[in-house]
């Protein structure tokens, strides 16, 4: 390259004619020392080059025969040098720069392959389809068994997974047994925290559930197995299901009655049992489910709850077939289907029932034999049903042959249950009370339509009896009134002999709360020190105490508040005491307002009397000295929701005056 500047430069210069008739050689150059040899080396070749591509394009001229073109002022037609110069020193530079480009694009496809060789093997390490989840088993169960599985959960990855959880959801058919490596859920899951996982490794856990499943049904479980792979950043979740194939029961059971039954006729539903394994049974539990307008009557089980609803199944033996009965009453409107559910299970922690096996018997309700009804006459609210203490209540019972034959010899009797009734004062016309067993009795020979009941003839009777007024509860809790009427006849045509009765079903009558309701004043007792003149004088300020207190005895009241009217002759003194509850004076309607949330049964009789003191003052006038005749509180009006009966209470208080006081004649 500098040789061929230097070649430019000498061409160029006019005092170098001399140069045009002669060869050029590279020695006629005075190369700078501070080049080696090496860049000589270079320039040779670089000429070397550039004659070679001289000869190439013109191969009919030599290279004498450009050195001796005329250069008088005119570049040679056949070639620019120049241009031919340029040309040729640049040929070189491109030939190296596309060899860098050549290098650069290597480099880059070569850094490119290696990370996608790198990302194709992170991505061969994991794949979520190599993470498996089962469960190993039986194939089949019986409700009431218990379950057991092994739970397996593999890596099949060349990495490791991490922070692994697995959350398992059961249907309700299923109680999981609590293990050491459980961990308690939301409602129907728990969890299991695995940790770490390696490589190829299988994770093993042995799960233990009780299955209760009365319809044999095909519940599932649910898992979902949560994890990070070591070389990702992000996280995973495998979900699966299981299929729980319920088969059968340990115990089966079935329902059975007959299809039709009349109206308030004697019912009897007979469950059978049969014991599919080889264990004995000894705390097999039956539970009813009742419809309404069904009343239960007895049954030759242990009974063990308070609505007649469970019963205790004897000992049930390996293989043993048991029959049990359960007898009752339906009441309600012709041609209606009432179904009966019983259900046979264990009793859980909770006391409720853990089902194994479900039955369900459908009875259609036909018109009665005969139609029995008791209707409430007077001593009560006759729409509502309730009464208060100290009534005295009045029932009428309606008999009617409805089949096609007549009734003979016909014994009606009337059942009285309820600890407000007063046993002396039950009073049946033609009939006779047994205080022993709380029973009216009617037969033919008081009552002529008993003797003989023609079809479509009908008959009534009446009775009466006093509900206590001085009764004190022994037990928290609403009170009831209840009574039942039967009649029986031998000739009433039906195949169960126990259907000869016919039974109106329980008629409840509710007891209203008897809500006490009482005033009073002092001027040396209470809370408060009061003062001024006794007797009270014109001009001058006597103060008094008054107290208002509540007694409850039945129902809680929701909601109970008291308003107290003042003269406007009296001051108040905003001195107050109160047991529950928020006070408040209005000053401009000179009314007192008393608010409770609640007032509860039994309220003054084992508990705390409800109570409001407050102080009051007096400024008489000369024409107002009468103690009967000044007023110190104008009325109290008490109002509230009692919840039993579903109604609105209220009471009020009329004048209290000067002379209610006390301790005022000293």
């Amino acid at each position: 390259m500098v040789a061929l500047r230097d070649l430019h430069r000498r061409l160029h210069n006019r005092d170098n004619n001399n140069l045009i008739n002669r060869e050029v050689s590279p020695d006629d150059y005075d190369m700078d020392e501070v080049e080696k040899r090496n860049e000589d080396k270079e320039v040779s070749s670089n000429l070397e080059e550039s004659n070679f591509e001289i000869d190439k394009e013109f191969p009919e001229k030599k290279k004498s025969d450009f050195l001796r073109e005329d250069f008088s002022g005119k570049i040679s037609n056949d070639i620019d040098w120049k241009e031919t110069k340029n040309k040729f020193s640049k040929n070189g530079f491109i030939k190296n720069k596309f060899k860098i480009i050549g290098i650069v694009i290597l480099s880059l496809l070569l850094i490119i392959g290696g990370i996608i060789s790198y990302v194709r093997y992170k991505q061969g390490s994991f794949k979520p389809e190599n993470v498996f989840i089962e469960f190993q088993g039986d194939a089949q169960v019986k409700s009431g068994d218990d379950m057991k599985y092994r739970l397996l959960i593999e890596n099949d990855n060349r990495t490791n997974l991490d922070d692994a959880v697995l959350k398992v959801i059961y249907p309700e058919e299923l109680i999981p047994t609590k293990m050491s490596f459980t961990r308690e859920g939301t409602q129907g899951a728990f969890y299991i925290d695995i940790g770490k996982i390696k490589s190829f490794e299988t994770k093993e856990f042995e799960l233990k559930f009780k299955v209760f499943s009365p319809n044999g049904n095909q519940p599932y479980l649910k898992t979902e197995l949560s994890y990070q792979p070591d070389n990702f950043n992000s996280e995973f979740v495998k979900k699966d299901n299981h299929l729980v194939n319920i088969q059968g029961s340990i115990v089966d059971f079935s329902l059975i009655s007959q299809k039709e039954g009349a109206n308030g006729e004697l019912l009897k539903f007979i469950g059978i049992l049969t014991n599919n394994t080889a264990n004995s049974f000894e705390n097999l539990v039956l539970e009813m489910s009742y419809p309404e307008g069904f009343s239960f009557d007895n049954s030759g089980l242990e009974i063990l709850d308070n609505e007649n609803k469970m019963f205790k199944i004897p000992k049930l033996e390996p293989g043993e077939k048991m029959e049990v009965e359960i007898l009752g009453i339906f009441t309600g409107q012709i041609n209606s289907v009432k179904k009966m559910i019983g259900k046979i299970g264990f009793l859980n922690e909770d006391n409720n029932l853990s089902e194994i096996s479900i039955s369900e018997e459908v009875v259609k309700i036909i018109p009665a034999r005969i139609t029995l009804t008791q209707t409430l006459v007077s001593g009560g609210d006759t729409e509502n049903l309730f009464t208060q203490t100290g009534s005295i209540v009045k029932y009428k019972i309606n008999f009617k042959n409805n089949s096609s034959s007549p009734l003979l010899d016909l014994v009606l009797s009337e059942k009285i249950g309820g600890s407000l009734v007063d046993q002396d004062s039950v009073n049946a016309k033609n009939g006779y009370y047994n205080k022993e067993i709380k029973e009216i009795i009617w037969r033919a020979s008081d009552i002529p339509e008993l003797k003989r009941l023609n079809p479509g003839k009908e008959g009534f009777v009446e009775f009466e009896y006093k509900v206590k007024d001085d009764f004190i509860p022994e037990n928290e809790g609403n009170q009831i009134l209840t009574t039942q009427a039967k009649i029986s006849s031998l000739n009433i045509d039906t195949n169960l002999p126990e259907s000869k009765e016919i039974n109106s079903g329980n008629k409840i009558l509710k007891v209203a709360t008897d809500l006490d309701l009482s005033m009073s004043g002092s001027f040396g007792e209470g809370v408060f020190k009061n003062s001024g003149p006794i007797p009270i004088e014109n001009g001058k300020e006597t103060t008094f105490t008054i107290k208002i207190s509540l007694k409850n005895n039945f129902n809680e009241i929701s909601d109970p508040s008291l308003l107290i009217k003042l003269p406007s002759g009296i001051n108040w003194k905003n001195s107050f005491h109160r047991t529950s509850g928020d006070v408040s004076f209005n000053n401009r309607t000179n009314e007192l307002e008393w608010r409770m949330n609640q007032l509860k049964s039994k309220v003054g009789y084992e508990n705390q009397v409800e109570e409001l003191t407050f102080q009051i003052g007096i400024v008489p006038q000369k024409d107002k000295l009468d103690k009967e005749e000044l007023t110190l509180v104008n009325s109290v009006n008490f109002s509230g929701f009692e919840e039993f009966i579903d109604k609105e209470i209220s009471k009020r208080l009329e004048k209290f005056r000067l002379n209610y006081i006390s301790d005022y004649e000293f």
